[in-house]
């Protein structure tokens, strides 16, 4: 089934092709070609098949291009660049995360419209899967159904991290009615598209993982590789705690705590969470494959936190939190190199894939400790302490089992949720979105010379710009300081 995985990956990338100057960046020929789908997927193992290449296709992309490695973290306070020469990166970090080098325009910059249109590919080749699976349905409906309901999971994660990047959050207005971003349902590349509503957008990945789930159907999914109904639900656990929907966000998230307990230390916490897992124990309920013999088209930000492809330290901001106990296991996830911080938090050489390089692992999109936390920050939310203390502390003494107890209420407990969901999920792309979410500013107290240490909430350079293109030619409305 591996090799399958691959060989269908290669199919797909085999006839993607760069964007013509004459078109927008959603308008990708790619998978979604006329030619590709009249001459491969012409039954139901075919178009599982396409699934299946999806996966890495999605792995590559989720984790984003070159200046999109970790770019929630180094954007906000966790990481920090080394090579000041990577002008893409560097523009992030100084918060122009744009298309502008110094006071021109450049247009030709993919620094952030790259992610756009690759998060974009994926979404345009889930369309076609949920626009054709119901040709082949009658072969098998259940397998079918199945196959939908994964396409519709990676079009609404997709989606979800694009609202994300090129959006304000959800509260940002009371009624969330300013700009999202376009969202995609069809695969006809000549089809309109306009930006949505941010309370649109949301509506829409909750509509899809919703209908997700109905599909699926307690199909059983044995091996985390592949996306099952508890995946599908941890997303949108994810999503509702974004959007502010605390009840609903705690209800799944509680659910998913007892189905998927916290992985013990006895069971390998935290080096076996990056390894191809299949017993139980584990706490990861969907995890990203890595590109092994074929490392250009997935590589995860542990590449780029090591060897010779090193590109970022760890901050002393997160280093500090990370190493309050010497007994905590997550002590261990920075390692001190000079005046700067190693971030060790990825194990290496557990990938198991031939080829795969020493920094490959196994990325869980998500786990049971992002459940914990959510239960803890939505239980505060909804008024029950008592249950936020409990998980919390489930999170903390798992880790480190000389920890005491958390016994504060009000403000001091819920920062100390916010502050042990840094450092549970660090490093893990997630941290800009949280304080973007949260209503809170960038305060980088480890910063790189000459950069900016502060941002400021609400902030027009929080998120990216749309890619120009888009906004010449499909005429999207451009965000506010671009």
């Amino acid at each position: 089934m591996r090799n399958r995985i691959l060989y269908s990956l290669l199919l797909l990338i085999s006839i993607h092709s760069f964007v013509s100057c004459k078109k927008s960046f959603l308008d990708v020929a790619s998978v979604t070609s006329p030619l590709y789908r009249e001459n491969y997927v012409r039954d139901l193992n075919s178009m599982e098949e396409y699934l299946n290449g999806m996966y890495l296709l999605f792995a590559a992309n989720w984790f984003g291009g070159s200046s999109e490695k970790g770019y929630a973290e180094y954007v906000a306070d966790n990481l920090k660049p080394i090579n000041t020469n990577d002008a893409n990166i560097i523009a992030n970090y100084k918060w122009m995360q744009n298309q502008y080098g110094g006071n021109a325009p450049d247009f030709t910059s993919t620094n952030m419209s790259l992610n756009w249109q690759r998060n974009y590919r994926v979404i345009r080749a889930s369309c076609f899967i949920t626009e054709d699976i119901g040709k082949y349905r009658k072969e098998n409906p259940v397998k079918a159904d199945y196959i939908k309901g994964q396409a519709l999971f990676f079009r609404a994660i997709m989606h979800f991290k694009l609202v994300n990047m090129f959006a304000q959050p959800y509260k940002f207005t009371p009624d969330a009615s300013h700009l999202g971003v376009p969202y995609i349902t069809t695969s006809n590349l000549s089809a309109p598209y306009s930006r949505q509503s941010v309370k649109q957008v949301y509506d829409a990945i909750i509509t899809d993982l919703n209908e997700a789930i109905s599909l699926m159907n307690n199909t059983a999914t044995p091996d985390v590789r592949y996306v099952g109904i508890d995946a599908v639900r941890g997303i949108l656990a994810r999503v509702y705690l974004f959007k502010g929907d605390y009840t609903k966000a705690l209800d799944i998230a509680r659910d998913l705590c007892v189905k998927y307990p916290l992985m013990t230390i006895a069971k390998g916490y935290p080096n076996l969470l990056y390894s191809h897992q299949t017993e139980s124990g584990s706490e990861v309920i969907f995890q990203a494959t890595p590109g092994g013999a074929y490392p250009n088209t997935t590589a995860f930000l542990g590449r780029y936190l090591k060897g010779a492809l090193l590109s970022f330290y760890a901050t002393s901001d997160i280093a500090g939190i990370l190493k309050e106990s010497v007994t905590d296991a997550r002590s261990a996830w920075v390692t001190s190199n000079g005046s700067n911080w190693l971030v060790t938090k990825f194990p290496s050489g557990v990938a198991g894939i031939p080829g795969a390089l020493e920094g490959d692992y196994y990325d869980p999109v998500i786990r049971s400790s992002e459940m914990f936390l959510m239960v803890a920050e939505a239980a505060f939310k909804t008024g029950d302490e008592q249950t936020a203390r409990q998980y919390l502390n489930a999170i903390r003494k798992r880790a480190d089992s000389s920890a005491s107890d958390i016994t504060t209420s009000g403000e001091p407990l819920i920062n100390a949720i916010y502050k042990e969901r840094r450092k549970e999920l660090c490093f893990e792309n997630l941290r800009l979105y949280d304080l973007q979410r949260l209503g809170m500013g960038i305060n980088r107290l480890d910063v790189l010379p000459g950069m900016p240490g502060t941002l400021t909430y609400p902030n027009n350079k929080a998120i990216a710009p749309i890619p120009q293109k888009d906004v010449d030619i499909a005429g999207l409305k451009q965000n506010e300081g671009y």
